[in-house]
């Protein structure tokens, strides 16, 4: 996190997050066998495409010789009432410097919000994007909930 932002938020250490001038936490956490979430693009930004990213998970996945992970995430309103979050979930191979590393996870992540998106714009609304399982069920929208009461009710 950055490093003001924890400064202004303390209480979140309890969860185990640590600053950006905490580099050594985040390689102990790794030894412990815990995992890192780290924005590699070091802010908040809108949907779309991918921003230029730092090096910093290429870093702790060389330093600690661990997996690097590209988790590409979607939250978009479809055919519900609230919106669905998908999340892709793709292994970056490793490379031989840290910019090519982070490259590479740039290309990983571009691909699969590429695909996503695609996704998003071709799919049914109302069913889960193919190849993707649905973990939960967040509210039905209205006309669902009013088809599913139709359904036992009598007819007159």
């Amino acid at each position: 996190m950055a490093q003001d932002n924890l400064d202004r938020y303390g209480f979140v250490r309890r969860l185990g997050v640590f600053g950006t001038a905490e580099p050594r936490r985040g390689l102990a956490y790794l030894a412990a066998g815990r995992v890192l979430v780290v924005y590699p693009e070091g802010e908040l930004r809108p949907a779309g495409s991918l921003g230029s990213l730092a090096d910093g998970a290429a870093w702790y996945a060389r330093r600690a010789n661990v997996a690097l992970c590209a988790v590409a995430v979607r939250v978009v309103l479809r055919g519900d009432a609230a919106p669905e979050a998908y999340l892709c979930l793709s292994s970056v191979a490793p490379a031989t410097t840290l910019g090519l590393f982070t490259r590479q996870l740039a290309r990983r992540l571009t691909a699969d919000l590429s695909a996503m998106d695609s996704l998003v714009g071709t799919s049914d609304p109302r069913q889960p994007l193919p190849g993707f399982a649905r973990v939960l069920t967040g509210r039905r929208s209205w006309d669902e909930r009013i088809d599913a009461v139709s359904r036992w009710r009598p007819r007159w």
